[in-house]
């Protein structure tokens, strides 16, 4: 066994399938006889959350798990990762299975404001997924484009009609962010506002509103910081070691693996 993100053995660990318990031997490695190919298993070790998860037969499996200490807190997980803050009830994860691409419509930007906004997309990517995903493609156009799986694509809306500065689908694997260049309280320097662009590829990502005043992905955009607080960046880097379908508080679908997949489409309006 060893810790999720820093990869450091975790020793004194137990698994258990069915009936069976094993601890894991030195370094966190553990062997585990299987007369089936497959079993699902639960990891537990003092100061460590639960893990349950698929593991396939052979010797030396190894299976991460979260080290239940500061600067970990499950309360922020569950906000940000699960949505306990809004929807109360903890939600499977949402996050993506693959690096995204992304569509900019431009129509009535600068080349300045393009370029800046570009840089920003790529820099949150890498920072929400703790460096696992960097944007594949960075394509842009006047015209809108349709969804797309593997794609999100970032549309311009001019609504003076409602306060709405962004909307996305919550990690849709064909994702969309809708941009309103109609708020003044949306823009920055008369044009898009790189946070509130952060905030919405957040969502994309599969990421919630957070009660943290001083957090990006804050449910209110007047409290925003503009770029991403260490505490989300942590917690965010955990999610993605993870799969689409994970339950709260650490259980893994049966089927998990880099091709889970959320279908359903739910959308945020900020």
């Amino acid at each position: 066994m060893t810790e999720t993100l820093t990869g450091v053995p975790v020793n004194g660990a137990t698994v258990t399938s069915g009936s069976n318990s094993v601890q894991s031997a030195s370094g966190g490695a553990f062997t585990f006889d299987l007369s089936v190919s497959s079993a699902r298993v639960a990891v537990t070790a003092p100061g460590y959350l639960s893990r349950e998860t698929t593991i396939t037969a052979g010797r030396d499996v190894s299976v991460d798990i979260i080290h239940d200490a500061p600067p970990f807190s499950l309360v922020f997980y569950r906000q940000m990762a699960r949505n306990t803050w809004e929807g109360g009830m903890a939600l499977p994860l949402r996050v993506l299975p693959a690096a995204p691409a992304f569509y900019l419509q431009t129509k009535g930007l600068t080349s300045e404001s393009i370029s800046a906004l570009a840089q920003t997309t790529r820099s949150i990517v890498s920072a929400f997924t703790g460096g696992r995903f960097t944007v594949t493609t960075f394509e842009t156009g006047v015209e809108t484009r349709p969804e797309r799986a593997g794609w999100v694509v970032i549309e311009l809306v001019d609504d003076p009609a409602e306060r709405w500065c962004g909307r996305a689908f919550v990690g849709a694997s064909a994702g969309h962010i809708w941009m309103n260049t109609a708020d003044d309280a949306c823009l920055a320097r008369g044009s898009l506002d790189e946070g509130v662009l952060s905030h919405e590829i957040g969502h994309a990502l599969g990421f919630w509103h957070l009660d943290f005043q001083n957090a990006l992905m804050h449910g209110e955009f007047e409290l925003h910081h503009r770029t991403l607080t260490d505490g989300e960046r942590y917690h965010a880097s955990i999610a993605y070691q993870r799969f689409a379908g994970n339950r709260d508080v650490d259980v893994d679908a049966n089927n998990v693996g880099p091709r889970s997949v959320t279908t359903d489409r739910v959308l945020i309006v900020d």
